[in-house]
């Protein structure tokens, strides 16, 4: 568990806090930082079959840069949208359109994996493999 994730869970468990009961906070803040850890695990995997197969290794790095760059623009994007958010309560998005926020940033990431799984397959295909 990595500071970012324990952060983000004590965040997580405030919000339910705050309009729940202090058991609620920390089932939400447990079933963040479980989700987390399935995350970090498949993108831990994922790395390691990349690294595995990998014939050049300036695709692992490109992969991880795409990657970095996701989650440091949504890390601020967020914390931005947090703090504006607050001063400006009007801003505040639904529960909808959190959810459909949360979901881009998924296809977004899962779309970086394609991206780099179809540029292995050309390079091996390239060279014979």
């Amino acid at each position: 568990m990595v500071f970012d994730t324990a952060t983000q869970a004590a965040a997580w468990g405030y919000a339910a806090s705050s309009s729940g009961t202090p058991w609620m906070a920390l089932i939400i803040g447990l079933v963040f930082t479980i989700g987390m850890v399935i995350t970090d695990t498949i993108d831990g995997r994922l790395l390691y079959q990349i690294s595995k197969k990998a014939i050049v290794d300036n695709s692992i790095w490109q992969y991880r840069r795409s990657l970095g760059w996701i989650i440091v623009i949504s890390s601020f994007a967020i914390a931005g949208y947090k703090i504006g958010s607050y001063f400006f309560p009007v801003i505040e998005l639904s529960d909808t359109s959190n959810l459909i926020v949360g979901l881009l940033m998924v296809v977004l990431v899962m779309a970086t994996y394609i991206k780099v799984f179809v540029r292995l397959a050309k390079i091996k295909a390239a060279h014979g493999h």
